[in-house]
């Protein structure tokens, strides 16, 4: 990491959070990107999204306010 770099992208709330269902979505996330091997964090995001809406049988309030301050074509390394 560079002395003085920064994030290259943050995906975060842009309101209040539930800390349980939070966690699960960014587990999905983590998955997505080290075990499903997304390549762009765009294509991460929409399958954490997928899952966590498969697990949870719906697409409730927690996803809805997540956003991304980034570039979804952003290639991840593994």
């Amino acid at each position: 990491m560079a002395r003085w770099g920064g994030a290259i992208a943050v995906w975060a709330p842009s309101g209040q959070s539930l800390d349980g269902e939070a966690l699960r979505l960014n587990q999905e996330l983590f998955e997505a990107v080290f075990d499903a091997g997304a390549e762009t964090l765009g294509e991460a995001i929409l399958q954490s999204l997928g899952e966590y809406r498969a697990r949870t049988g719906s697409f409730a309030y927690i996803p809805r306010i997540y956003i991304l301050l980034g570039d979804p074509g952003l290639i991840l390394r593994h």
